[in-house]
């Protein structure tokens, strides 16, 4: 293969991806941070930046979840948003994972 050949193969290839980007959200969307304690500063920062991030697209986001560590509620918190989205068709819910403090 030519030298110029692969660098245009290459261009292509770090171009491509980029012709995506523009791609319109709907203002319906909805994207939810589910924390297990919302009054710490690590969620209240991601909650910052999720909220810019989202009027940044015109769509809503919103974090949910119990105001002192309660695993419990966290999962109540999901399962709550996971019956809502139940009922509209072609949503999606995903789960990272929840933290478990060491002992």
């Amino acid at each position: 293969m030519s030298r110029a050949l692969a660098s245009c193969v290459f261009l292509v290839a770090l171009v491509l991806p980029l012709l995506n980007c523009g791609s319109e959200h709907k203002s319906d969307e909805i994207y939810y941070l589910v924390a297990a304690n919302t009054k710490l500063p690590y969620w209240q920062m991601a909650a910052s930046g999720l909220l810019r991030a989202a009027a940044q697209l015109h769509v809503k986001a919103e974090m949910v979840g119990p105001d002192t560590y309660d695993t419990k509620g966290e999962r109540e918190a999901f399962e709550r948003i996971k019956m809502s989205l139940g009922a509209r068709s072609g949503k999606s819910l995903f789960r990272t994972g929840s933290y478990t403090a060491p002992k």
